[in-house]
């Protein structure tokens, strides 16, 4: 039996839907072996994860992560954590990331959004308001609204998928969907440093899902090895077979370390499972074996 990993995934802490005893559940159900929760500049569910009490099915090995977003020319661009002291991350994030600061935030994102998209004719009801402050709040909820309105996608049928239209559009600043989004954040220089700082591993996420084109993806590599990365995601749900090939021989070629995992969100992207992506992702044990088994781990 081969051993199933998935190294990206989204508790209700950021931008996912379930919370860590139901994550756990569908981990036991999937039979996975090592698994890492990367919330979104947030590691609220390794505490979490203490009070669940869990018959496993067989031991699964938690890898301790987050996902910070980083600003990169005007646009975020994240990295993975990996084998984190998660005091460390949480007391920077709790610093930097306020409750109150992350609602204002949000409250001025969603502002932009309503702006941009206006001035773009996209019909949207101007009542729509956030309140939380988690991750990609002021899109999700703007988005949810505007897809209500049939016109929209006759207009822009690219709007359908919620997370290329983000992508390669609304976080594309040569695009007229453009909203600047990493305020805020720190640089990528700063994100690895804070990783390292916390005994982790830095790895470039997904940068094939930016659809930068490859000269474009190569120059953010490097300015991310530039930076202090570890490695980089060479498998997501969102890369293809191609992308996969391409960021591996990157790998290769500048002795970086591999990982993957499938992004899962829960109901935010329901066409992403956990572990099997979009139905055919697979994330080989022997692709992260050189670096997962010397990083801080959770035994459950």
């Amino acid at each position: 039996m081969s051993t199933v990993v998935d190294l990206h995934m989204h508790s209700i802490n950021s931008d996912g839907t379930l919370n860590a005893e139901e994550m756990l559940y569908m981990m036991n159900d999937l039979n996975v072996d090592f698994a890492s929760i990367t919330d979104h500049d947030n590691v609220k569910v390794y505490e979490q994860i203490k009070e669940v009490d869990i018959k496993f099915n067989k031991p699964l090995t938690l890898i301790p992560g987050t996902e910070l977003g980083c600003s990169f020319e005007g646009v975020i661009r994240d990295v993975l954590g990996y084998g984190i002291d998660t005091k460390i991350i949480d007391n920077f994030v709790s610093n930097r990331y306020s409750k109150e600061n992350q609602v204002k935030k949000q409250k001025r994102l969603l502002e932009e959004y309503k702006r941009v998209f206006k001035k773009v004719g996209i019909k949207f009801d101007e009542d729509i308001a956030v309140s939380r402050g988690n991750k990609s709040e002021a899109y999700i909820t703007i988005y949810e609204n505007l897809i209500k309105y049939p016109e929209n996608i006759e207009k822009y049928p690219f709007i359908s998928k919620i997370t290329l239209f983000f992508w390669n559009y609304c976080s594309n600043n040569e695009t007229k969907f453009f909203v600047n989004e990493s305020m805020d954040y720190p640089t990528m220089k700063e994100g690895i440093e804070l990783i390292h700082d916390a005994g982790g591993l830095a790895f470039l996420a997904h940068p094939c899902m930016y659809r930068i084109g490859k000269l474009r993806t190569l120059q953010l590599i490097n300015h991310a090895m530039d930076c202090g990365i570890d490695g980089i995601e060479v498998m997501h749900s969102q890369h293809t077979f191609d992308d996969n090939l391409f960021l591996a021989e990157v790998a290769r070629k500048y002795k970086l370390f591999k990982s993957g995992g499938s992004d899962y969100h829960g109901g935010t992207k329901p066409d992403i499972s956990m572990v099997s992506g979009k139905g055919d992702l697979y994330v080989p044990y022997n692709m992260v074996k050189d670096w997962i088994d010397k990083v801080r781990k959770i035994k459950l």
